[in-house]
């Protein structure tokens, strides 16, 4: 069987002492006791986490279920991670692509979580995508690569694009928020703490942002459709009107004919 190390124990005596045979065997057998503790106890820890990554994305999933606004649903995204990471002090934020102008903007429900103490990126409301950031690193890589991005930056002082808009950031972590063949937005959470987002929130942050993603697509799909509806409203009746007004243009050149004819 494999051996997987979790430790070392040892004891500590104020004077010179020679190990009988005897308490050997029961310091050995007392280290295997508690190495299969700290293994038990660290794959339970493992089990909770991964039950809790498979509730917040059901939770999510059911947000969009319900038929719950865009904002709701984002609402709901970035409160499961704030909760869910509350041991990292993570700060979640979300920005929606804008094809054309090629911005990311920051979505109101952001600021509920995302408090920006630095004056001089007070009011920034969007950053382009030729801007010094994590964030849209993460989106021209998605936009170069058409696929997910994920940047993990476990110390943001010793990376040339990170903006400081939080004074207290430590690390950060971005996943952009890609569906088929179209950059939707970038999902981004800082940390007071170094290294903050291992592989485990990696993956949790990514079903998120997949979600989100989905979320975002379906939103845009139902105001194309409205968008579509209202056209065909607006252009049959205008096409009524057109109708109405040359049965009436007809019905005086009809009058104007009878007069012509008729001149007492």
């Amino acid at each position: 069987a494999d051996i997987e190390v979790v430790g070392a124990r040892f004891f500590k005596y104020g004077r010179l002492h020679r190990f009988a045979l005897e308490e050997k065997s029961l310091f050995s057998l007392l280290a295997e006791i508690v190495a299969a503790s700290f293994l038990d106890a660290s794959r339970l820890e493992e089990r909770q986490r991964e039950s809790a990554r498979l509730e917040a994305t059901l939770n999510i999933t059911d947000a969009m279920g319900a038929s719950l606004e865009l904002s709701q649903v984002i609402t709901r995204a970035l409160e499961q991670l704030y909760h869910l990471l509350e041991y990292t002090q993570t700060i979640p934020c979300l920005l929606t692509y804008d094809e054309n102008r090629r911005v990311l903007e920051f979505v109101p429900e952001t600021f509920r979580f995302y408090r920006v103490d630095n004056p001089k990126e007070r009011g920034t409301q969007f950053l382009r995508l030729t801007d010094l950031a994590i964030v849209t690193r993460a989106a021209r890589q998605s936009l170069r690569e058409r696929k997910i991005a994920v940047v993990n930056v476990p110390d943001v002082d010793l990376d040339v694009d990170y903006r400081r808009v939080i004074q207290q950031t430590k690390s950060e972590l971005c996943v952009s928020l890609f569906s088929g063949e179209k950059l939707l937005g970038v999902l981004a959470l800082e940390s007071p703490i170094q290294n903050a987002f291992e592989d485990e929130e990696v993956r949790l942050v990514v079903g998120i942002a997949q979600q989100i993603s989905l979320a975002i697509e379906r939103a845009q799909q139902i105001n194309r459709l409205q968008f579509k509806e209202t056209v065909a409203t607006a252009t049959a009746w205008a096409t009524e009107i057109a109708h109405d007004i040359n049965r009436e243009v007809g019905r005086i050149r009809e009058h104007v004919y009878w007069i012509k004819e008729d001149p007492h």
